[in-house]
């Protein structure tokens, strides 16, 4: 991932200073953006190494034909070990890519529960301080 967001993941949410709270519920959607682009970015070349992948097979299929098929396949998996790989490398990046983006919809979520309590707590009167 070409950003850190583990560094605002790890920041406390300033439930006692709203407009604190405010700036790093901003923040982290704006990182929610980021990571959505990455995730998109990892599916398209997710995507093309998969293509990859079944042309190298059929290719090495192909050129094994003559052979037994445990014999052909055992060559096309050898054939294809650098490019499954890489699938299964982008597959990883976006497991992982979507669960950052969950981990920053609840943050932001909690964030806005918290505004909202405060914002009925100062309706009602009652002081945060």
């Amino acid at each position: 991932m070409g950003f850190d967001v583990h560094e605002l993941l790890a920041k406390q949410l300033p439930t006692d200073n709203p407009v604190a709270l405010m700036e790093l519920i901003a923040e982290s959607e704006s990182y929610g953006d980021t990571v959505a682009q990455e995730l998109k970015k990892n599916e398209v070349s997710l995507a093309h190494y998969e293509a990859v992948l079944d042309r190298e097979w059929q290719e090495s299929m192909d050129a094994n034909s003559k052979e037994k098929v445990a014999v052909a396949e055992a060559r096309a998996k050898a054939a294809t070990a650098d490019t499954r790989q890489k699938v299964s490398e982008y597959t990883a990046e976006i497991k992982y890519l979507k669960k950052v983006g969950q981990i920053i919809e609840n943050r932001c979520s909690v964030g806005q529960s918290f505004l909202s309590h405060s914002t009925a707590m100062i309706k009602a009167g009652i002081n945060l301080n």
